[in-house]
């Protein structure tokens, strides 16, 4: 019946004038602050004046006014794998300094930064690594990214998965694919994707509304991409390759990896199409 229906509109469409079905041309916006987009490593991790848990390791500042804070716990806690925090917040620039909300202030001088901290009338001053725009391609891609689509694919010795989904909640996409079959190992909860971002810097981070951020970095070269991450799960695997591209205004992402169930090994393609977040 649905071949019939498919040749009876193949018929009628060829009784008609072609459409045209080009879709209209998306231009991306340059993000306001390409020019002031750096990432600061510092020579040894810096302690500030009120913080006695936590020591920065790095602050990266995007092209689209994010600011991504490395943090190394100076007491490790059980809950808290390899001792890292990351915090992802916004940032002005004037004036030759960053305004980091929540955070403080910054000033980058030569091979020095300056941090004054929110709250407290000190400041710190340490060597640091400043480095901007290491990766080349597509400057369009080097921006913070909202989930417009979450395709999943997962195929193994007993069950194949092919879905999408217009949202970017992970748990629902995992309770998915476990009634379909595939146990996934670990609880995903609250991983519901916020804001994707790639810097020109090498920098790859997820956002959630409810979990910790994923936190690293990417390498690409044409459209072929391959990333690691400090954290994963069974959807987004800390370490795998695939391919990133950016066109008419979207960026799409498709990922490889696998599930482990038990003695079976799904492998899985993510397919994530991503809209400016602006």
């Amino acid at each position: 019946m649905i071949a019939a229906l498919c040749a009876s509109l193949a018929l009628i469409s060829c009784n008609k004038e072609p459409k045209d079905n080009k879709e209209d041309v998306v231009t991306l916006e340059t993000p306001e602050n390409v020019e002031n987009a750096k990432k600061v490593v510092f020579t040894e991790e810096l302690v500030l004046p009120n913080d006695t848990e936590t020591a920065v390791s790095s602050i990266e500042f995007t092209e689209t006014n994010r600011a991504i804070i490395v943090k190394k716990k100076l007491i490790a806690k059980a809950d808290t794998e390899n001792g890292t925090e990351v915090v992802v917040t916004t940032y002005t620039f004037s004036g030759g300094v960053y305004n980091v909300v929540g955070f403080g202030t910054v000033t980058i001088s030569g091979g020095n930064v300056t941090v004054k901290t929110t709250g407290t009338s000190d400041s710190v001053t340490a060597p640091a690594t400043v480095t901007s725009g290491t990766v080349s391609g597509n400057n369009d891609l080097f921006r913070a990214w909202k989930v417009a689509n979450i395709a999943a694919k997962v195929d193994g010795p007993k069950v194949a998965i092919d879905m999408d989904w217009d949202h970017g909640n992970l748990d629902e996409i995992a309770a998915y694919i476990i009634r379909n079959g595939v146990d996934i190992p670990e609880e995903i909860k609250g991983y519901n994707v916020n804001e994707i971002q790639f810097t020109k810097n090498g920098t790859f981070v997820i956002t959630f509304s409810g979990a910790d951020a994923f936190y690293g970095s990417f390498n690409l070269s044409g459209q072929s991409f391959n990333y690691e991450l400090e954290f994963g799960n069974s959807i987004i695997n800390a370490k795998a390759n695939g391919s990133l591209k950016v066109e008419n205004g979207k960026a799409i992402l498709s990922v490889n990896g696998k599930i482990e169930n038990g003695n079976d090994t799904y492998t899985s393609t993510i397919t994530i199409t991503l809209k400016d977040a602006k």
